[in-house]
């Protein structure tokens, strides 16, 4: 008598095949998506940390340089002389030069930010990059900017955080070639946070209790904020 397989067990067989295969399929494209969303992870968050790193370094280094500023200042004296005919005023002009008080360089810092994205930001720092093999001055002006990076029709929009870095800070840094700190950005934006003055009475009050500060946020530092606010600097630097 021949032995061999009758077809109920082979059917049962290839169920089983058939299951197992799909069950190695599931799991191997489930550990192939996971990987391919950690490395997107692993990527964003890259480039977070160099964008944050530079940030921080150069902002952290941020202050206001400050020159002497002379203006003429007119004055006017009337002198009276007396004539046969009567009185006659003759007015004569003085200019003096007077020194002025200190006076903080124009844009020493100052972003302004648009929908979506921050549209600028300028400030004198003195964190420069160093390079190796060179000397460079310690003070120096930078310019972050986005540019848009190309694209295919039906994609999402993205941009590349540009770095410009003027050894001179009295000239204009639009013509000095940037640097790219990373791309495929999305959204990026600054907000610019500041304590608010108080008086004596209030810090006395402050000094009793215990009270959280609540910080003025401003979506652009520009002249307007230095005014209102009476500070050229803001206190903090939001990254979003």
């Amino acid at each position: 008598m021949k032995s061999g397989y009758i077809l109920l067990e082979i059917i049962i067989a290839i169920a089983l095949g058939a299951f197992i295969s799909s069950a190695l399929l599931t799991t191997f494209f489930q550990v192939s998506n996971a990987y391919k969303k950690t490395d997107q992870i692993i990527s964003i968050d890259t480039r977070v940390c160099t964008i944050s790193h530079q940030l921080e370094r150069d902002i952290s280094g941020a202050f206001i340089p400050f020159k002497w500023e002379k203006q003429s200042e007119t004055k006017t004296t009337t002198t009276t002389t007396t004539t046969k005919k009567g009185k006659t005023d003759v007015k004569k002009t003085v200019k003096k030069e007077k020194e002025k008080k200190e006076v903080p360089f124009e844009n020493s810092f100052d972003g302004q930010s648009e929908e979506n994205n921050f549209k600028f930001l300028r400030f004198i720092t003195s964190n420069t990059l160093s390079v190796y093999g060179s000397v460079k001055p310690r003070v120096a002006k930078v310019l972050y900017t986005l540019v848009q990076e190309s694209s295919k029709k039906g994609q999402e929009k993205s941009y590349r955080l540009i770095r410009r870095e003027l050894k001179d800070i009295t000239k204009k840094e639009s013509k000095v070639k940037g640097q790219e700190i990373s791309g495929g950005i999305k959204s990026m934006t600054f907000e610019y946070l500041v304590r608010p003055k108080k008086d004596s009475k209030d810090r006395q009050e402050d000094s009793s209790k215990e009270k959280t500060v609540e910080l003025e946020t401003f979506k652009n530092w520009t002249k307007e904020e230095v005014k209102k606010t009476k500070r050229n600097l803001p206190d903090l630097v939001k990254i979003n």
